[in-house]
């Protein structure tokens, strides 16, 4: 008998708005050659959930810019959407910014178990984060069917050729006292243009000297890319935007 899962109907419903909100303030999604949508984009860039996590998410970079949303599926236990942005030119992905939300099946028992309570808070919510590289061939050769295969498929159906080496910083929180969801806020640059590569990155499981040094502009590049505010009955308090705050201040 074929074993059906589902997202908790508050998590979906969450999910959905926050979608549909987004839906409001995009058009449809650019492609690499479109110069008449290149031109003629729309500069708002923001996501709101009403809840679960009641959060508002905006970017702060104006050379973001929409590319599309996909769906994620985590080892039949999770599942969620990534909404993607990007800095391109041409065919070209200088930079990303991902929203990824995810949350486990009602149906299991699996919750997400990270410490936060030393991370700092910002708008109702604790953020975790840290650096992390990845090759995306290797990725997408490894694991066909995960979040980072899906987001390169997005961009390749977009006209957007998909570069090799990923340097990420990324940020988290947990959506409610359930621990059933998460959100991970993903920012990407590229090593082709820093002329780095995973043998420089890392030496075996340990960073480099020179990785660990990157992180540090890496981060503040990261948290000036977007704000977040708290969601107060559905709507953002917009005088309280907030940027993480960057570890070494």
């Amino acid at each position: 008998m074929t074993q059906h899962r589902f997202l908790s109907a508050s998590t979906l419903r969450n999910l959905l708005l926050a979608l549909s909100f987004l839906a409001t303030l995009h058009g449809p999604p650019l492609k690499a050659n479109d110069a008449a949508a290149e031109a003629n984009r729309t500069k708002e860039t923001m996501i709101v959930s009403p809840d679960s996590p009641a959060l508002a998410i905006r970017l702060a970079d104006d050379a973001l810019h929409m590319i599309g949303r996909h769906p994620i599926s985590i080892d039949n236990k999770a599942a969620g959407e990534r909404i993607v942005y990007g800095e391109t030119a041409g065919e070209e992905v200088k930079r990303l910014f991902i929203v990824q939300f995810e949350a486990f099946h009602a149906d299991n028992d699996e919750t997400y178990n990270y410490d936060l309570t030393k991370s700092p808070e910002v708008a109702g919510y604790r953020w975790r984060s840290n650096a992390y590289a990845f090759d995306m061939v290797a990725s997408r050769s490894e694991n066909p069917a995960g979040e980072a295969a899906g987001t390169a498929a997005l961009l390749e159906k977009n006209e957007y050729t998909v570069p090799q080496d990923w340097l990420m910083w990324r940020s988290l929180t947990i959506t409610d006292d359930s621990r059933k969801g998460e959100v991970i806020l993903f920012y990407i640059e590229f090593g082709r243009d820093h002329g780095m590569t995973l043998t420089d990155i890392y030496a075996g499981d340990d960073e480099t000297p020179a990785w660990q040094e990157f992180q540090k502009g890496l981060e503040s590049r990261a948290n000036a890319a977007f704000e977040l505010a708290q969601v107060l009955d559905g709507i953002p308090n917009t005088d309280a935007w907030a940027h993480i705050p960057v570890s070494a201040e």
